[in-house]
């Protein structure tokens, strides 16, 4: 087709005009599938899922920041700490006074070294620190740690 007449060309850019709301329609008739959230939002706070469609989100309040490495949070379960600690002869101390005697101490192998073992919380002296045990006196591994809890 020949739109080197301007005729022809502006009547094709009308017929564009035309189907443009066309498009826009179509896009809204669409937006359903979209995830919907609440109408602000507070920076750097994590999102969570409201119902079970999975198309609606609302404000966690909780937050997110640090390095990973000996970091205090505040959940609704209370002051959270994280760090690494390296296990010598299957086992480490790590000194940290946010543990309480009802914490939850939760525990991820970060690689293979030595001897691998299962690892587990052998002790822990509130306010002071706790122990990691591996079931290999062998064990070298870094062991992600996290104590969750009142």
């Amino acid at each position: 087709m020949n739109y080197s007449s301007p005729s022809k060309l502006a009547a094709l850019l009308d017929i564009r005009s035309l189907l443009a709301p066309l498009v826009m329609v179509d896009t809204q008739l669409r937006a359903p599938s979209a995830v919907v959230g609440p109408a602000s939002a507070v920076d750097n706070r994590v999102a969570f899922f409201d119902g079970v469609t999975g198309k609606l989100i609302k404000d966690s309040g909780l937050g997110l920041s640090g390095s990973n490495t000996g970091d205090q949070t505040r959940t609704s379960l209370g002051l959270n700490t994280t760090g690494l600690a390296v296990m010598v002869g299957g086992t480490v101390v790590v000194a940290d006074a946010t543990v309480t005697a009802n914490s939850r101490i939760f525990l991820t192998p970060q690689n293979a070294s030595g001897t691998p073992g299962s690892v587990s919380v052998s002790a822990r002296t509130v306010g002071v620190s706790f122990t990691i045990l591996s079931t290999d006196a062998l064990d070298t591994r870094v062991v992600a740690w996290w104590i969750v809890g009142p």
